[in-house]
């Protein structure tokens, strides 16, 4: 029978990503990444997103590549900020209480399903079905990346620093800064990951 982790390998997922300031490198290296709720709590009040609709007992991530619908105008936002796209182990979708979201967490399609449906294999392998007239095939997509570009995991649970696989920035620059402050962290530069996905058009007016 198949289980979240052979869909995982089948599908060839490399990483989760979760993009974030640099200034909040520190305490997630340290502590790992922790829901909003937890961080509310201890008096922290800088987010990616001010109004959480979706859940904030939850770590958002997105599969392969960083949903650039929300990440491009958050930089655009916040010029002066410096950014870094954080790469997790997909262990965590089989070792962690996960809910699959195949558009945004936040949108109403997805906050009228019930989180327990949202759990399991059937909920996983939806976020790689057609999107109406957006096939994979039209699309193009490599078999790693979920169909919707806005599709979302919520980790229900703190994800510990050991499931981290490194960071990812756009220029040298950054790179040998966050080296130098967190030396034997993995950090590579990436624009890929600072760009909208290769079959943005389709999705433009969604």
């Amino acid at each position: 029978m198949t289980t979240i982790q052979d869909y995982t390998v089948e599908r060839g997922i490399g990483a989760l990503l979760h993009f974030t300031r640099e200034d909040n490198l520190a305490s997630i290296l340290e502590r790992g990444l922790l829901c909003r709720d937890v961080l509310e709590r201890e008096g922290q009040s800088r987010f990616n997103d001010q109004y959480r609709l979706d859940r904030t007992k939850a770590i958002c991530l997105s599969i392969q590549a960083p949903n650039y619908k929300m990440f491009y105008p958050l930089r655009q936002a916040n010029l002066e900020e410096n950014w870094v796209v954080i790469g997790v182990n997909p262990e965590v979708l089989w070792m962690l209480s996960c809910a699959f979201c195949s558009s945004n967490a936040a949108s109403n399609a997805v906050t009228a399903i019930p989180l327990q449906e949202r759990m399991g294999l059937p909920a996983f392998m939806a976020m790689y079905d057609d999107w109406g007239d957006n096939t994979r095939d039209t699309l193009g997509l490599a078999p790693a990346y979920p169909t919707n570009p806005q599709a979302e995991v919520l980790v229900l649970e703190r994800i510990a620093p050991q499931h981290i696989l490194g960071v990812a920035t756009n220029g040298a620059l950054a790179q040998q800064r966050i080296q130098q402050i967190h030396p034997g962290i993995n950090v590579i530069v990436s624009s890929t990951y600072f760009t909208p996905r290769a079959d943005y058009a389709h999705w433009q007016n969604s």
